[in-house]
């Protein structure tokens, strides 16, 4: 047995938790000082050697059998052995780890894989280390010997979980404390030597506490208690909780002022119910901010004064009926004292007041845990009047009924709107059901008169008519519905007084009426009609008012509606105008443009002008065509068109013609007068024959295309009954199919070529194949041709190339009065000889 001892330094305990680095043991090589300097064996007493062996067998047989694992490794961090105890820790058997360096299993001693660099000095390591995939943790403790390290094992896992354990229950505790409506804040003590308290340390706050401190919970803990917490009775919070910890008395106060500076300068006040009492070397504080009890107070204050100043009646009564308060608004309606209702029965005041026999069905609501409504009429000295009486049951924590809350309400107006709501809203879709009834063609009239049906059919209206404003005085009934029994009307305009009021009050907007006996029946002539009231929309379109909507009503309620309520006015004012505004605009029109018209005629501010027809083969004129011109300027194929609009086509149509034929008789003899009617004229055959016998030259009736013609037969007879002498000619030749379609109906005796035909004929190949159609055409039908609207020297030779007899155009001669012709025949003959000369 080797007689050399190494000597370790003295062990230094250093715990780490598992899995940090930490570098491994290494032995202390120092030199043993001479005086320990090993004996040689033979030298030693055989007694002594005895002992040693005795020592090292009991040595093994203690490691072998001790609680404790034991694992010894080498200087060169080998493991040598292992005893059971280490081996059933390490779930391993003897075999598997001598020799090894185990690595993962310790980690401090060892080092990590990549990294065995140890440390001279020899120390002694203590930490815990998770072994295995198990749930198993094994206290470690590793110190040097003299030829390695000696580790000792021993099982923590029970140790371990206890101190989970308590990890988790503070968790929750705090969790508990942090959930809480309470402030919670817990402290410890910090003593000086002579042990006095100088300040406390935060040992936890909840998420309440560290709001009303101004500071995140984390924040607070592990710091001195704040100095500026709230003062409590003349102290500070220090103080006071110096005192509860000095003396074990707990400090308990129910209402304390309070008044916390926060940082930036903001702070809080209030009320506080706090408590203190000590635990262990320091102090538990729970408080509750009641500040808002206060403002509760507050409210139930400034609700008394409401429940004082409402305007609906307001009574309380308690669970055995009897009233217990009443409002000064409910005893002023009833004309009742506080003594006389205080302290009565609520039955006995229901059934005096409103006539609701017994109070037992409120009271089953109320335990029922339902509200309870009911509508009565009561009749007093200011007539008959609406209430509503509510009540509604106030319960206490337990759910019981505690009293009952009653609400009295005068309802009258309320009702009273609401039903002139529900009459609006009738008179809105009766308008929109004449809307729809009425055809997109419908005439004014129809109109109107689908309006006044549609409203005479709501309970409420008795009577309505359609007024339209004529002229500048006249105001004229054009629709009207009334009960069968209602006075029939004497005339269908009103009476000048009468009319002139409606149009000056309809241009300041829509009005309504009371109406009074015999005048109730203005708005259709002075008769009796028993109306009440009567209502007035203005019919407006643009800035023009054309007309009114008059409704009238024999229901008292509904007079008041309309007279007093003009929102509703104005819908039928809306409702009529979309629907009357545009045709009554028209028919205005039409009424301003007959009485221009009927002033033209009377005036004759019109006058005839003729233009040449040549034959474009000898250039002699054949005849003229007789074209209308106003006086003020209006192009002549729109005027006759406003004069069929309002009935005065034929009239004007006639006496254009008779000043045409008139002026005709200067024109030179031979050359036949072409003259436009329109069909609708043919249906006068009696004046136009005598207008057309006046002519003294032949005739051509050239038949405008204004208007459709549905009967050929019936136009071609009546221009047969006109004479043999008169021809007939179509205009607007080759504009298109359905212009061809009326050549062949019509038969004529000359075709005139449109003029969008002739224009630039001579440079346009598909112009001068149409025309050579047309030619061919006319020659199978038996007609000629007559070129309209020739301007040019080679439109004029083109057409004549292509076989067209006639032509008329600025070439020849603009349309000029007939004294006129003279002048323009010589300019157009001098432009046409130069023309002619120059070929």
């Amino acid at each position: 047995m080797s007689k050399r001892y190494a000597r370790a330094s003295a062990p230094e305990a250093v715990s780490r938790s598992p899995g940090s680095a930490f570098p491994a043991v290494a032995l202390d090589t120092t030199p043993i000082p001479d005086d320990t300097t090993p004996i040689p064996d033979d030298t030693l007493p055989a007694e002594l050697v005895a002992k040693l062996q005795l020592f090292t067998d009991l040595s093994s047989e203690t490691v072998e059998h001790m609680p404790l694992g034991f694992v010894a490794l080498d200087g060169d961090l080998h493991v040598t052995y292992a005893n059971p105890v280490a081996l059933g820790l390490l779930d391993t058997g003897m075999a598997d780890l001598v020799g090894r360096r185990p690595w993962n299993l310790f980690p401090e001693i060892v080092g990590t894989r990549y990294q065995t660099v140890r440390v001279s000095a020899p120390v002694a390591i203590e930490y815990e280390q998770q072994i295995g995939l198990r749930d198993q943790w094994i206290g470690v403790f590793a110190c040097p010997t003299q030829t390695g390290t000696a580790v000792f094992l021993r099982d923590v896992t029970e140790k371990k979980r206890a101190e989970e354990t308590v990890r988790r229950l503070v968790a929750l505790l705090h969790g508990s404390l942090d959930a809480v409506l309470d402030a919670v804040l817990l402290c410890s003590a910090v003593r000086v030597d002579s042990d006095a308290i100088v300040d406390f340390r935060v040992d936890f706050a909840n998420s309440v506490a560290g709001e009303f401190l101004g500071h995140q919970p984390d924040a607070l803990i592990g710091a001195l208690m704040p100095d500026w917490a709230p003062s409590l009775r003349g102290k500070s919070f220090v103080e006071t909780c110096r005192a509860v910890v000095d003396t074990g008395e707990p400090y308990v106060e129910d209402s304390v002022t309070y008044a916390i500076p926060h940082p930036g300068g903001t702070g809080s006040v209030g009320t506080l119910s706090i408590q203190i009492l000590r635990f262990n070397d320091g102090f538990f504080a729970t408080w509750r901010d009641v500040t808002e009890s206060d403002s509760i107070r507050r409210e139930r204050e400034l609700l008394a004064g409401v429940l004082e100043q409402m305007v609906d009646g307001v009574v309380i009564v308690d669970p055995r009926g009897i009233v217990t308060y009443a409002n000064p608004a409910f005893r002023a309606a009833n004309n009742l004292t506080t003594d006389e209702i205080v302290g009565q029965p609520a039955a006995t005041i229901a059934g005096d007041l409103f006539g609701l026999g017994g109070f037992a069905h409120i009271e089953d609501a109320a335990r029922a845990g339902r509200p309870w409504l009911h509508s009565i009429d009561r009749v007093g000295a200011d007539g008959a009047r609406q209430y509503e009486i509510g009540m509604t049951p106030v319960r206490d924590a337990d759910a019981k009924v505690v009293s009952y809350v009653v609400l009295a309400r005068d309802v009258t107006e309320l009702r009273e709107a609401e039903n002139e709501v529900a009459r609006d809203l009738r008179v809105r879709i009766a308008l929109a059901e004449s809307v729809h009834r009425v055809a997109a063609d419908a005439s004014l009239e129809e109109a109107a008169q689908a309006i006044c049906d549609e409203l005479v059919k709501l309970p409420f209206v008795g009577a309505a008519a359609v007024e339209a404003f004529l002229g500048p005085v006249d105001v004229e009934i054009i629709a009207r519905s009334a009960p069968a029994d209602y006075p029939a009307l004497s005339s269908l305009r009103l009476p000048p007084a009468r009319a002139q009021e409606v149009r000056e009050r309809a241009a300041h907007g829509p009005w309504a009426e009371y109406e009074d006996g015999d005048s109730a029946a203005n708005w259709i002539g002075r008769s009796p009609s028993g109306l009440k009231a009567t209502a007035h929309g203005p019919i407006v379109h643009g800035n023009h008012v054309g007309g009114v909507l008059v409704i009238g009503t024999f229901d008292a309620g509904f007079a008041r509606t309309m007279v007093e309520k003009m929102p509703g006015i104005e819908l039928f004012s809306a409702a009529s105008t979309a629907l009357l505004a545009d045709r009554l605009h028209l028919r205005r029109e039409q009424a301003e443009l007959r009485v221009a018209l009927s002033s033209l005629l009377a005036a004759h501010a019109f006058h005839p002008v003729f233009q040449p027809i040549v034959d474009l083969v000898t250039n002699e004129v054949v005849g003229y065509e007789a074209l209308t011109r106003f006086d003020s300027g209006q192009r002549p194929d729109l005027c006759f068109a406003d004069a069929w609009s309002v009935g005065l086509g034929r009239e004007l149509e006639l006496a254009t013609l008779e000043a045409a034929v008139a002026a005709s008789r200067s024109l030179s003899s031979g050359a036949w007068l072409d003259v436009n009617i329109s069909p609708s004229l043919l249906g006068d055959a009696g004046r136009l024959d005598k207008v057309l016998r006046s002519a003294r030259r032949p005739v051509v009736i050239e038949i405008t295309e204004h208007e459709v013609i549905d009967d050929y037969d019936m136009v071609r007879e009546a221009i047969r009954r006109l004479g043999k002498d008169i021809r007939v000619a179509v205009d607007d030749a080759g504009a298109g199919i359905a212009n061809f379609g009326h050549i062949i109906d019509m038969r004529p005796d000359f075709v005139k070529l449109d003029i969008g035909l002739v224009r630039r004929v001579n440079g346009h190949l598909g112009r001068q194949a149409m025309v050579v159609g047309m030619r061919h055409f006319s020659r199978t039908a038996g007609c000629r041709l007559v070129a309209e609207g020739i301007e040019t020297r080679e439109e004029a030779n083109t057409l004549k190339d292509l076989g067209v007899e006639f032509g008329q155009g600025y070439l020849f001669a603009r349309p000029v009065p007939v004294d006129e012709l003279s002048h323009e025949a010589r300019r157009a003959r001098k432009k046409w000889n130069g023309w002619i000369a120059a070929q």
